[in-house]
């Protein structure tokens, strides 16, 4: 849920200046790992295997295994069947007529509406160089044939637990360099935000007071969905001081500087304490 929430925040907040740069690619690595989360159970599998008794036996064994299924023999079959299937998983083999598993693949990398769904190759061809060159490719697994069509939904059903685990690593990871990469930027809102609210705090006034509450909104919000609850509390008092300020369209009054004055330099301290307290996260290669 709260992989979902980042995600919301990524597409409704504007972290503005030189964090942009770091949103982008973060947005980009986050937005992969969302593509590749798998749902909850394993329930559709196209299987691709042109063996007419393969695919009886195939059939059989996933179906007992409650799963729902489809079954093709070509490759051309096998992109038309994914698009209109929409299968949580393609049990694919390697050597078929036309085009051969691999190529599948490919195609299916290439195309957006198929990239995201996880194969699994079945091939006889078993020496280590060939199970390395399917592997490097990026399979869910590869099944070596022949394999007990009894422990085929069983074996399936771990491999995607097992990705289901693996995506929720990635996604905890994501989350952290995204909570890092914040961290290491509040010093610079917070300095922009300081500035505008000088202007606003001046004894003639200033027309900042929309900007104002824009800035401490936005840090109100981004700050409480990453969890740092005491940023959020700060901001938000800026937020309440210049929300008051833009509805009065007056000068502020002594009290509403020295509030302001306070709230600018609570939320200084409270980003000065998140900085040190905040350990940093590499970012990927």
């Amino acid at each position: 849920m709260r992989f979902a929430a980042v995600r919301v925040l990524l597409s409704s907040h504007d972290f503005g200046g030189s964090v942009a740069t770091v949103r982008r690619d973060l947005e980009e690595r986050m937005g992969a790992a969302a593509l590749a989360r798998p749902p909850a159970s394993l329930r559709r599998i196209l299987v691709v295997e042109d063996d007419p008794d393969t695919q009886i036996i195939v059939s059989f064994a996933l179906k007992r295994g409650g799963f729902a299924i489809e079954v093709c023999g070509t490759g051309a079959e096998a992109l038309e069947k994914a698009r209109a299937f929409r299968p949580d998983l393609v049990l694919l083999d390697v050597m078929l007529p036309f085009m051969d598993g691999p190529s599948i693949l490919r195609r299916m990398r290439a195309d957006e509406a198929l990239a995201a769904i996880p194969v699994v190759f079945m091939t006889a061809r078993a020496l280590p160089e060939e199970i390395a060159a399917y592997r490097a490719m990026d399979p869910l697994d590869v099944i070596v044939k022949p394999f007990d069509p009894m422990t085929l939904a069983e074996t399936l059903s771990a491999l995607w637990t097992r990705r289901r685990r693996d995506a929720s690593a990635q996604e905890t990871a994501e989350l952290r360099r995204l909570e890092a990469a914040y961290v290491a930027t509040l010093g610079e809102r917070v300095e922009e935000l300081a500035r505008v609210a000088r202007r606003v705090g001046s004894v003639r006034g200033d027309d900042s007071r929309e900007q104002l509450y824009q800035l401490a909104h936005r840090l109100t919000g981004s700050s409480a969905i990453l969890g740092f609850a005491g940023v959020s509390d700060a901001a938000r008092a800026i937020e309440n001081v210049a929300l008051g300020l833009h509805r009065r369209r007056r000068p502020p009054t002594e009290r509403e500087r020295k509030a302001l004055s306070s709230a600018v330099r609570v939320l200084r301290r409270v980003c000065a304490e998140v900085s040190s307290s905040s350990p940093s996260f590499p970012q990927p290669v």
